[in-house]
Parts: C-alpha cells; structure tokens; sequence
C-alpha cells in the first residue's frame, strides 16, 4: 500500500524493498543512511518516494540489460 502526498507516491519500507528485489532490512539501511534521496520518515516509519526509487534503482537494472 503506497501513499500520495502532494502528487509524490511514498513507498512504506517494506514495499520499496519488494520494488527494488532487496530485504527489508537493506532497504531500512539504505534509507537511514541517506543512500536514498527522498527517503523520509513519517509519524516514526519509513517511506521512500517512488520518483526517487525508480532514479536509485534505474543504472543496476540498466547494467542487467546489457
């Protein structure tokens, strides 16, 4: 289930993780470390937006269609 604030689509944790084929975990990591831009927390979750999960993710899926 996705969240739309202000036309931004917020991806909840698990969620982003599935999106991206990674563990939750990871994808907790990476969002605490500021490894994704647009990672945010919202009432003490977390939430990616989907723009910028789809910019993080672009080059890895770009290099597996090489």
């Amino acid at each position: 289930m996705s969240a739309n604030t202000r036309g931004v689509r917020l991806l909840p944790t698990a969620d982003a993780a599935a999106y991206c084929d990674v563990d939750a975990g990871t994808m907790r990591r990476w969002m605490r470390e500021g490894v994704l831009v647009g990672a945010r927390r919202v009432l003490g979750r977390w939430y990616v937006d989907q723009e910028s999960l789809d910019r993080f993710i672009r080059p890895s899926r770009d290099a597996r269609n090489v």
